[in-house]
């Protein structure tokens, strides 16, 4: 038997992850509450609400268990906001942070794979147990029933702003970290976010500081590089997460919706396909202001144009499934499909082969097409 413990401090906070308890099999996870942390949660999986940075310090420092904080930022000040970071440092057995100021979909891939861990943890503990192929059948069903609520919740995603078609995907993955994937509409730009990353801290980081840009209507390139600088700076402020700048891959692009003007920067393993200009192919850039005018991109869009924006973790499954195979090859013969229909081609594509449910890392596509009428400003 699986223990979940949960620490809330009101109702409204149990109600936020009930879609997620609602979906775990009851025969094989024990579900307990609590207002207080545990002493008891020795070596069990333990999400726990915080409301400050009190609630942070009664945190038990159980090296043993599996942690995962729930915290809404909005709660915190921004002065607070650094102790919040430093004191998450000092919680060794932290395994991730989960903001919960998001929708609940949003954090959907984070619980997946935390609550996958305990599976396989529980499945190797009990190998001895004659009730093995009962726990291994059920651990399977519980995972495929998870991963079903998954793709069901979180479709291709499609946006239309004003000549601009953007369609993404998102495919979850077992791996650490995550991918994350913004798209911010402004007055006469857009902006389009994408992060990879290999540290639940590091992804927790990044998308406090992608609230940068959610109330703002113009995005400059002064903008970008104070978001770039600010976001740089405080990932190498954390001991805890010193080198994971590394393993840190950013893609922000602003696109004028005026001009079609597409400019940004871009650190790591991303790739740009376009159907009317020069490819982008990924670079070993590490998220550090001396390399901005490496990774700085800049081009025009051209009517009835399309783009492709691949994710490092879909090359790291590409490369890891079908070493030699490009995402060129699988476009070729689907360029005058719908974006929908090439999305689901590249993930049959992708998924084929694969003996699970999970892809081995997250994986993120964005296609973007111009309309073929759209009023281009000289």
């Amino acid at each position: 038997m699986l223990n979940i413990f949960f620490i809330h401090k009101n109702k409204t906070d149990k109600e936020y992850f009930e879609p997620f308890f609602l979906e775990l099999d009851s025969t094989l996870i024990n579900l307990q509450f609590y207002e207080e942390d545990q002493q008891s949660t020795k070596n069990q999986l333990t999400i726990i609400v915080v409301k400050s940075l009190k609630d942070l310090e009664n945190i038990h420092r159980d090296l043993s268990r599996r942690l995962f904080i729930a915290v809404s930022f909005k709660s915190i000040s921004v002065a607070e906001k650094l102790d919040f970071y430093q004191k998450t440092s000092e919680i060794k057995s932290l395994k991730g942070v989960i903001d919960i100021d998001k929708e609940y979909e949003f954090n959907l891939p984070v619980l997946n794979s935390a609550y996958q861990g305990e599976l396989e943890n529980l499945m190797i503990s009990s190998i001895f147990s004659k009730d093995v192929e009962e726990i291994l059948s059920q651990s399977l069903s519980d995972l495929q029933r998870l991963k079903k609520v998954h793709e069901r919740i979180v479709p291709i995603r499609q946006e239309t702003i004003k000549g601009l078609t953007i369609t993404s995907k998102f495919g979850a993955g077992e791996s650490a970290g995550g991918e994350f994937l913004d798209i911010v509409k402004g007055d006469k730009e857009c902006l389009v976010l994408l992060s990879s990353s290999s540290s639940y801290v590091v992804s927790s980081i990044i998308l406090t500081h992608f609230e940068y840009f959610r109330d703002k209507k113009h995005f400059s390139l002064e903008e970008i590089e104070r978001f770039l600088r600010e976001l740089s700076a405080d990932i190498k402020e954390r001991d805890f997460v010193r080198g994971d700048e590394k393993n840190l891959d950013v893609f922000i692009a602003r696109i004028d919706l005026n001009s079609l003007t597409m400019e940004g920067m871009y650190f790591g393993d991303f790739e740009l396909y376009r159907s009317k200009s020069e490819n982008l192919v990924g670079n070993d850039l590490p998220l550090d202001e001396m390399f901005f005018e490496r990774g700085y991109f800049s081009s025009r869009l051209k009517r009835s144009e399309k783009l492709m924006i691949v994710s490092p973790g879909f090359k790291k499954n590409m490369n890891e499934l079908y070493p030699g195979l490009s995402v060129k090859k699988i476009l070729a013969g689907f360029e005058n499909q719908t974006p929908r229909q090439i999305i689901n081609e590249i993930y049959f594509q992708l998924k084929k082969n694969i003996s699970g449910d999970f892809l081995a890392h997250d994986a993120t596509v964005i296609h973007i097409e111009v309309d073929q009428n759209v009023i281009v400003q000289i």
